[in-house]
């Protein structure tokens, strides 16, 4: 089968209607109106009020931007697919640095879950639970850090065959262990000086809630198989 090249010829006519002919297979003829040198007339000498109407009246076509606006703008940061390829986990950034993690499912991608601020997002090994940090915004943390208070993280973990979710506070890591039954939480660090590094760590029972206490922990790391940590 042989392809045709499309071709597109501009024409300017007299009448200030943009002529352009696309040739593919067949000629289509489109007819696109341009402002001629009268529109740009009357715009220009258009008043600052009659320019806001317009802006703001939705039948006379789109609504203008204004710097307000701005801080909406959204951009795609980084993605993370469940281990089966069912959820997916969206980082949205906006201009105004507000940010969020969107959880969804594949099949059913109008259902959203969200973490506001939130970062390290993890799925475990059997797709049955997902977690991530959530944290402040820039404004909340500024304020918080003039009355001499730190920031901290709260760990967000949602079942995600019930949907359910569980918020524990000032929470600075966690991972879950590789047979899914078990995330460790990695507590933050409380305010002041100390001369030592280690805080505690909770072990908690995905299925049933029930945690294990052990303190003074600088690093951990769960083992490849099972529930070894």
């Amino acid at each position: 089968m042989q392809t045709s090249i499309a071709t597109v010829t501009p024409r300017l006519a007299l009448s200030g209607v943009l002529s352009v002919a696309l040739w593919l297979g067949s000629a289509v003829s489109l007819r696109v109106p341009i402002a001629g040198p009268s529109a740009l007339s009357a715009q220009q000498t258009a008043s600052a009020q009659e320019m806001a109407d317009v802006a703001h009246d939705s039948t006379s076509g789109p609504t203008l931007l204004t710097p307000a606006d701005y801080g909406r703008f959204e951009r795609l940061g980084s993605s993370l697919l469940s281990p089966r390829g069912a959820w997916l986990a969206t980082d949205i950034r906006r201009v105004d640095e507000d940010s969020e993690l969107r959880l969804r499912p594949v099949a059913r991608p109008d259902s959203l879950i969200t973490v506001p601020f939130g970062s390290s997002p993890a799925f475990s090994d059997d797709e049955r639970w997902f977690a991530a940090l959530e944290g402040v915004g820039p404004d909340e943390s500024e304020a918080m850090r003039e009355r001499g208070e730190t920031p901290r993280t709260t760990l967000v973990l949602v079942d995600l065959g019930v949907g359910d979710t569980t918020r524990i506070p000032a929470v600075s890591s966690f991972a879950f262990s590789a047979d899914a039954r078990f995330i460790a939480l990695r507590a933050s660090a409380p305010d002041g000086e100390r001369d030592f590094d280690g805080v505690d760590l909770r072990v908690r029972e995905l299925e049933t809630g029930s945690t294990v206490l052990l303190g003074n922990v600088s690093e951990y790391a769960w083992a490849d198989e099972g529930a070894w940590l």
